[in-house]
């Protein structure tokens, strides 16, 4: 039942064409990553948003993953520091 629910994911993602993959460095978004980038190489981006509220640690074991697996990764700075209400992290 694996090999058939990985195959129907290479299926999936071969037949969008391209994709976009919200990465964080856990298991799922590596997962996802690897695969997408082994089915449509370039035609594949991961990102990972550098945040003032991301430790440096947790950053650079993303990346350090991700070059494990030679899969590029875009870093895209945010700046939710600079939102009011973020900061306010109401209840």
């Amino acid at each position: 039942m694996l090999d058939a629910k990985f195959v129907r994911l290479q299926d999936l993602l071969r037949g969008y064409g391209s994709c976009l993959v919200a990465y964080s460095g856990g298991v799922d978004s590596v997962f996802l990553a690897r695969v997408a980038h082994e089915v449509l190489g370039e035609r594949s981006l991961v990102v990972i948003a550098d945040s003032p509220s991301l430790p440096r640690r947790e950053l650079a074991e993303a990346l350090a993953i991700a070059e494990q697996f030679r899969i590029p990764v875009r870093v895209v700075r945010t700046a939710e520091f600079s939102d009011p209400g973020y900061l306010a992290n109401p209840t």
